[in-house]
């Protein structure tokens, strides 16, 4: 496990998890093992610090299921997983769904951001995995936009509940 200060953290970085939009049956515990199976480690067995999750393979700092509830994955002194040639200085959250997520999660994620600027004592930049990797579309929304907005989803894409989700 890589440590570091929070005066490290320079930026979050948003993903999604290529999941189906709007549906609660992914979770925490499935991208745990996802980033198990791709070789993510964070701690030995039995050792934690405080502030991370019980997930030991997540890449993520944050997780954000569809009903809005945030997980913790790493703690925010750890370097995540998340971001090739940026997790050094970076903080990631991941949103479950793909590209349309739900009222609640874009509640939760301009708590988590706000959050994670208080801990870390200063304003940080928000950005998308698409900025640093040319193969990468996540979190697909503009994330510029939605930074510089005032951290307001765009409306294409706020995933509306059907009927049989109600």
């Amino acid at each position: 496990m890589t440590l570091r200060s929070l005066a490290d953290i320079r930026k979050i970085v948003l993903h999604s998890a290529a999941t189906p939009n709007g549906n609660n049956r992914w979770k925490i515990a499935d991208i745990n093992d996802w980033h198990r199976i791709r070789g993510f480690r964070r701690t030995a067995p039995g050792k934690r610090i405080r502030g991370g999750g019980n997930h030991g393979s997540v890449g993520y700092h944050r997780v954000i299921h569809c009903d809005g509830t945030a997980h913790l994955g790493r703690a925010l002194e750890e370097v995540g997983a998340h971001c090739f040639g940026e997790n050094s200085d970076s903080v990631g959250i991941c949103l479950m769904g793909t590209d349309k997520f739900t009222p609640e999660q874009w509640v939760t994620l301009e708590r988590q951001i706000d959050d994670v600027q208080y801990l870390v004592g200063a304003p940080l930049g928000v950005h998308g995995h698409y900025e640093f990797h040319d193969k990468k579309t996540d979190p697909n929304f503009d994330v510029w936009t939605y930074s510089n907005g005032g951290l307001k989803p765009m409306p294409d894409n706020i995933y509306i509940y059907e009927d049989e989700h109600e």
